[in-house]
Parts: structure tokens; sequence; C-alpha cells
């Protein structure tokens, strides 16, 4: 679990593009590893039933949440609660 924090947009997004890059090189089709989430447009039960997926497509996966923030206190709890248990298949 990797937690992005900046106040800049463009260090985030820099961070977030080496992260992905380093995390991915290995898979045959880094697309297929990537999911992304907007915290403002998906609940957490989505991005929880997506961490908790096990991967077909690929060895392992990376799940970014953007703007998890923007989570109210029971979403960010039960993020928190998989992130001391999490499924080691996804970055």
């Amino acid at each position: 679990v990797y937690a992005i924090l900046s106040k800049e947009a463009f260090v985030r997004k820099r961070a977030l593009d080496r992260l992905t890059e380093i995390l991915l090189k290995d898979e045959s089709s880094p697309q297929l590893s990537l999911h992304v989430f907007d915290a403002e447009k998906h609940a957490a039960e989505n991005v929880l039933r997506e961490l908790e997926m096990m991967s077909f497509f690929s060895k392992r996966r990376l799940v970014i949440v953007q703007n998890a923030d923007s989570y109210d206190k029971a979403s960010t709890m039960k993020l928190e609660t998989y992130c001391s248990s999490p499924n080691l298949t996804v970055y």
C-alpha cells in the first residue's frame, strides 16, 4: 500500500507515473493490471471489491484511488481495515 501526498497535482502525477512504471514493468499487459478509481465518483465498496478480487490476467495489479480524502469516515475506516491485511497480488 502506497500513499502519494502532495498539494501539487503535478508532483502527485509524476510520483504516480513513476510508481506505476516500476510496479508494472514486468507485466505483459500493464493496461490490464491497472485500475483507477476516483473517490468522488466511486464508492469505497467498489474499490474494496476490486482490491479483494483475484487477478486472472496478470501476476499483480495496481489499484489507484484518486481523491481518497473525499471519502467519509466510515468508508475511510473500511479501506484502513483492508490495508491492515491486503491482498498480496494487489499494489
